[in-house]
C-alpha cells in the first residue's frame, strides 16, 4: 500500500506541473484529486521511484484534459486567460528564476500556444529540471523525441516571450499608481504610467462584459479603465497585491475577489495589463485575498 504522507511531500511539484499545463487551479485541484487516486490504488512498487510515478501520472492526466479541452478552448467567448494564482515572486517553490518566469501569465500564454507534449517536455526539462531520460518515461516515448519536443517548444518559447526588467520597489511603485489612478478615475496619471503600445488583455468568459479582443496603446487602455469604473458595484475596492508572482490590482466586493489585474512592468512603465473579471475564475480565491 503507497502512503498518503508521500503524496503530500510531493504535492507542491504536482501542483506546480499541473498548474503550468493547465493554467487553471480549479482543474489543477481536481488532477491531484485524481492522481491521489490512483496513487492508493497504484502497487507498492511506486515507492520505489515516487517522484517519477507521481509526475508521470499527474502529467498523463494534465495532457488528457487539455486534448479533450481544446474544443471548448475555440469556443471559449473573448480573451482566454489562466485562472490567477495569488503568489508573490517568492512564494513557495518559486524560489529559482525558471521557476518564477513560468508562473507570469504572460509565459503561460506563450505555453497554451504549444502543443500539449511540447508544453510538457518544456516544463520538466527547462523548469522542474527533469532529465531526458525521466521526460520519455513522463511521456511514454523515446529520449530522442523529448528532445526534439523540448527543442522545439524552447526555440518557440525564447522567439514569443517577452522579458520586463523592473526591481520589486518599481513593481510595487507602477501597481499603487495605477490603482490609485483608477479608483480615482485619472485618465491622464494612467496613462502617464504606461508605455506607448501596452496591451491590455480582458477575459470575461462571456459572463462579465469585456473587449473580444486585445486593446493597444495608452489612450484605448486608459479609455478601457476610466469607462469601467462607474459599472463597478458601490461597494468595489481596490487594493495592490502579487498574482502569478507578478503585481497586481485585486478588486473585491464585500471581501470577495471581483476582479484581477495583472502588470507586466518594465523599468517605471506598465507594458502590459491582463485583467481576469469571469467570474468562474475568481471563485478558487479566498475572501479578502
Amino acid at each position: 500500500m503507497t502512503s498518503a504522507k508521500t503524496f503530500n511531500y510531493f504535492q507542491p511539484l504536482l501542483f506546480g506541473i499541473s498548474y503550468r499545463m493547465l493554467g487553471s487551479v480549479t482543474d489543477t485541484e481536481a488532477v491531484l484529486q485524481e492522481a491521489l487516486s490512483r496513487w492508493k490504488r497504484a502497487p507498492q512498487s511506486a515507492e520505489d521511484s515516487p517522484r517519477l510515478y507521481l509526475s508521470s501520472t499527474v502529467m498523463r492526466l494534465c495532457v488528457e484534459h487539455t486534448l479533450q479541452a481544446q474544443s471548448k478552448r475555440k469556443e471559449y467567448a473573448g480573451v482566454w486567460l489562466p485562472e490567477p494564482l495569488m503568489a508573490r515572486p517568492d512564494a513557495g517553490q518559486a524560489n529559482t528564476v525558471p521557476l518564477a518566469e513560468s508562473l507570469t501569465l504572460a509565459l503561460l500564454a506563450v505555453l497554451g500556444s504549444l502543443s500539449p507534449l511540447q508544453r510538457a517536455a518544456y516544463l520538466l526539462r527547462e523548469v522542474f529540471v527533469y532529465e531526458f531520460a525521466e521526460i520519455a518515461q513522463v511521456l511514454e516515448t523515446s529520449d530522442d523525441e523529448c528532445r526534439r519536443l523540448a527543442r522545439q517548444a524552447k526555440e518557440y518559447v525564447s522567439a514569443h516571450r517577452a522579458r520586463f526588467a523592473a526591481t520589486p520597489e518599481q513593481q510595487t511603485r507602477a501597481a499603487q499608481k495605477f490603482a490609485r489612478g483608477f479608483v480615482n478615475g485619472d485618465m491622464p496619471g494612467m496613462m502617464a504610467l504606461m508605455s506607448e503600445d501596452v496591451t491590455l488583455w480582458v477575459d470575461g468568459g462571456g459572463k462579465i462584459d469585456a473587449p473580444r479582443e486585445p486593446l493597444s496603446g495608452q489612450g484605448y487602455v486608459a479609455r478601457y479603465f476610466l469607462n469601467l469604473l462607474p459599472t463597478l458595484p458601490p461597494a468595489f475596492t481596490a487594493r495592490v497585491g502579487y498574482a502569478n508572482g507578478q503585481p497586481a490590482i485585486v478588486g473585491r466586493v464585500s471581501r470577495r475577489p471581483y476582479n484581477v489585474a495583472v502588470l507586466d512592468v518594465d523599468g517605471d512603465h506598465i507594458r502590459g495589463i491582463r485583467q481576469i473579471i469571469n467570474p468562474d475564475k475568481l471563485r478558487h480565491l479566498p475572501p479578502d485575498t
